[in-house]
């Protein structure tokens, strides 16, 4: 209720200030007079001083950065992005990255005969520099002219200049503006002082590596201009009528009469803002319908700051709103002088701040603020850090939980409001208190008195939603203290607490957290709290429509599922494999299996299917007939066993044997760095797509664990299942030591061992050379005799003699017996073979081989 309370209040005082700019207002009295200053990114000033020395501000005044410039005063800044472009007295430009303060790059500017820079301007990107060079025409004459420069700041070097000696003579520049990649002045082409109120004229330039000017208009001397929406306000200092010009052909749009004299032009969205000589200040449309809004305090300045108007003037800084032909004051602050007052002299603005510099030392200046530093100290009623308690801060908008550290210090970095700040520790009373944040750091001193606490003891039981306990469970307790536990096996947690009220929080891996409100008091308290699991949402969306039949698999539980379009399902945090399967069709999706579902996240499995080459079909036959044309070796029989388990990637325990009882099931015996064996893959996905047909592939190799086997699934495209024998025992009983090796299972009996594979290249005529295999360079001493070559030819041509000799016998044996009498094949150690290798050197003929020995009944 207090809370509750607390923000309702919160609420109101929010509301009370919605209306206004959060503001901070600073004043910084230099040491020596200010030749220059402009905002910087970041609410930040740089300010030059008449000793040459330059110093960014920061929105407390502190000094961030400072440089001292030998060749004598800045006198300009320009900024541009995070590029500040200075120009000293002598001629020097001094260019500094902002963001990152560090070394100055400087170049001369002016060339021989020239004596300074009078004007300049930057343009948006930065890359030219417009100035106005003085220079003395020759050695007679008492006045300095005025030479046009555009300077690249990419190449270092002038690109462009106009002056009396050019075939379009140039003697004075008035002024400089630019406006997208144009450049704006007012010039005059003799020597006439009298002439100015009649001969100047305005001149647009387009920037670029050759500056070509595109327009210009006689209008003569120009009391203010200004530029807003592609529009040039002109207004003309012989009659102070105002010319609405086009930009950038410099075409007469509108023209007003009889307007009062003018001292400053501010652009809008919709028109101009102007600033009269009598301090009044003025609206003009783009039809240049001009109303007077407001007086203003005499010698004052105006400048932007976001949609707000900021006014400098000697006594104080006021802030204005314009609403349509409005202005209301928001905010205003006192300027204080320790020296005879002064007006501005400049008035400047940045992206959140604006600023005024007051002859000759003062700046001042506002920032828009949208961040502020809120630091909480915790003390003891002796004044010592209190570590470990528990702040919370909350707004209407915010909320936010944290522990002082050792020191008893929190910062936090916050928007500017009003906020509520609240400080729990155990064996200290609670302490609050509502604050206003409106300044870049604020500073609250939290007090805490000790109190004698009652404590209860508190039991929390959980459990899941079918009355199971969960252990490790993480419990924790907030309110009149904080504590945290976890749950033992049974699922119960118990910690001794203050008394008072408190919310209880549970958090399981798996489960969704569950809260509850309990009040702890002397006699102690039991709870109970039930967490719901953790569901992931998986869609499957089938391509063409479906139906395909899905299988989702996770452990020794497995769902058969239709689907047709889209279906999607939840399920439980765990380790899920997909298996696809559509009568005709070979399927595949865009998620590997296995795959882990977290509970937090939902994913989508796109199921594509396309009509398989080969006809599908349950025979057995069928099946042997496409692995015997794709094995280097096979043997057809009819061998009964007992039981062959397996275990898959998902968990789950299978027994193939029994699952031959009602479909043929191909198990491919492998390990992952078999190169061999990749090459039989294409006849196992093919086979997999067959109806009634299951293909499981076994790894024999120990170093083959569930993330070898992901990362294998993933890289080969393995849509059927992937796991390990049950035991070495299966390997032997079935006298498998070559790879890979292909077992066919139907009703319960191998009908069917292929072992090694032809490259799918090779499957369709079997007569392409068998590729050379280099040695490990370990094994040199031997490859002069023993070569992979060497060693295949040989292997074939036992091959060939074991088939003149034992071959007869064929026709004679019946289908459920093999022979004892088979001839014995030479066999390669691992690490010869190659590619291809580890089948062809460890397999003989069709029909004789030891292998087959362990098959007699």
């Amino acid at each position: 209720m207090r809370a509750l309370t607390l923000l309702c209040i919160l609420s109101l005082l929010s509301l009370a200030v919605l209306a206004q700019p959060v503001l901070h207002f600073l004043e910084q009295d230099m040491q020596r007079a200010v030749t220059s200053a402009a905002l910087i990114p970041g609410g930040r000033l740089l300010a030059c001083l008449a000793d040459g020395t330059c110093q960014i501000l920061n929105s407390t005044g502190g000094v961030e950065w400072s440089h001292v410039f030998v060749g004598g005063p800045v006198e300009r800044i320009l900024a541009a992005g995070s590029l500040a472009y200075l120009i000293d007295s002598a001629g020097t430009l001094h260019i500094l990255n902002v963001s990152s303060p560090g070394s100055v790059s400087s170049k001369r500017l002016l060339k021989q005969g020239e004596i300074g820079v009078s004007n300049a301007v930057i343009s948006g990107d930065g890359r030219f520099l417009v100035l106005v060079a003085r220079y003395y025409y020759d050695a007679s004459s008492r006045y300095p002219l005025d030479r046009l420069v555009v300077y690249d700041a990419d190449k270092g070097a002038r690109v462009y200049e106009r002056d009396a000696f050019s075939s379009a003579v140039l003697v004075r520049v008035f002024s400089l503006d630019v406006w997208e990649s144009f450049l704006i002045a007012e010039t005059l082409n003799t020597s006439c002082h009298l002439c100015e109120l009649t001969d100047n004229v305005i001149e647009v330039y387009r920037l670029g590596s050759r500056v070509q000017k595109i327009s210009e208009r006689q209008t003569g001397l120009s009391r203010v201009k200004g530029v807003s929406k592609g529009y040039l306000l002109v207004q003309r200092a012989l009659d102070n009528s105002l010319l609405l010009l086009s930009l950038p052909d410099l075409k007469l749009v509108a023209e007003k009469r009889d307007a009062p004299p003018m001292r400053q032009v501010l652009p809008l969205v919709d028109g101009f803002l102007m600033v009269s000589e009598e301090y009044d200040l003025w609206r003009c449309s783009f039809t240049l319908d001009c109303r007077k809004l407001a007086s203003l305090p005499p010698r004052s300045l105006v400048t932007r700051l976001a949609s707000y108007l900021v006014v400098f003037s000697i006594p104080e800084v006021q802030v204005f709103s314009l609403e349509g032909d409005r202005v209301v004051r928001l905010a205003r602050y006192d300027v204080r002088w320790d020296t005879a007052p002064s007006p501005p002299s400049l008035a400047f603005p940045g992206e959140d701040s604006a600023a005024a510099l007051y002859p000759s030392r003062k700046l001042a200046w506002l920032k828009l603020l949208d961040r502020s530093k809120l630091l909480v100290r915790v003390l003891d009623p002796d004044g010592r850090p209190v570590a470990d308690a528990i702040v919370r801060v909350f707004s209407e908008n915010y909320f936010k939980i944290v522990t002082s550290g050792s020191r008893g210090e929190v910062v936090l970095e916050v928007k500017p409001d009003n906020y509520i700040v609240e400080v729990i520790k155990e064996g200290y009373s609670p302490w609050s208190a509502t604050v206003k944040v409106d300044t870049p750091f604020y500073n609250l001193t939290a007090v805490l008195s000790r109190v004698v606490l009652r404590r209860g003891l508190v039991s929390i039981r959980v459990l899941d939603v079918k009355g199971n306990p969960i252990p490790g469970a993480l419990v924790s307790f907030e309110g009149a203290s904080a504590a945290t536990a976890r749950t033992d096996e049974q699922g119960y947690a118990s910690v001794e607490l203050p008394t008072g009220e408190y919310l209880v929080e549970v958090r399981a891996p798996g489960y969704r957290s569950g809260k509850v409100g309990l009040r702890v008091d002397v006699g102690g308290v039991n709870a109970t709290v039930v967490l719901e699991p953790q569901v992931s949402w998986v869609s499957f969306v089938v391509e063409g429509g479906g139906p395909v039949g899905v299988e989702i698999s996770s452990g020794a539980v497995s769902t058969r599922l239709n689907v047709s379009g889209k279906l999607t399902v939840s399920l439980e945090r765990g380790l899920y494999s997909f298996y696809f399967q559509a009568p005709g069709y070979t399927c595949r999706s865009n998620v590997s299996s296995p795959v882990f579902l977290s509970g937090d996240a939902n994913i989508t499995v796109k199921v594509v299917c396309e009509r398989a080459e080969l006809p599908r079909t349950s025979s057995a036959e069928h099946v042997v007939r496409e692995l015997s044309s794709r094995v280097l070796s096979s043997r057809e029989l009819n061998v009964r066993i007992g039981s062959l388990q397996a275990v898959l990637v998902n968990g789950s325990v299978v027994d193939l044997a029994a699952l031959s009882s009602d479909k043929t099931v191909v198990v491919e015996f492998f390990y992952t760095q078999c190169s061999g064996c990749r090459d039989i893959l294409p006849t196992l996905r093919r086979t997999s797509a067959m109806n009634n047909t299951l293909v499981v592939s076994l790894t024999v190799s120990p170093l083959d664990d569930n993330v070898v086997l992901s990362g294998y699934i993933r890289e080969n495209n393995v849509t059927w299942l992937v796991g390990w024998p049950s035991s070495s025992g299966i390997l032997r009983s079935l006298n498998i030591t070559s790879y890979p090796t292909v077992v066919v299972l139907r009703g319960g009996e191998v009908v069917f061992v292929g072992i090694g594979a032809k490259p799918e290249e090779q499957a369709h005529d079997g007569a392409s050379p068998i590729p050379e295999v280099k040695l490990p360079s370990v094994l040199s001493p031997l490859t002069e005799l023993y070569t992979p070559a060497t060693l295949i030819t040989v292997g074939l041509l036992l091959s060939v003699i074991a088939l003149l000799v034992g071959g007869g016998h064929a026709e004679e044996e019946a289908k459920d017996s093999i022979p004892g009498d088979t001839t014995f094949v030479l066999t390669l150690d691992d690490s010869l073979r190659g590619f291809n290798s580890e089948a062809i050197s460890q397999h003989a003929a069709k029909e004789n081989s030891t292998l087959w020995e362990s098959w007699e009944e």
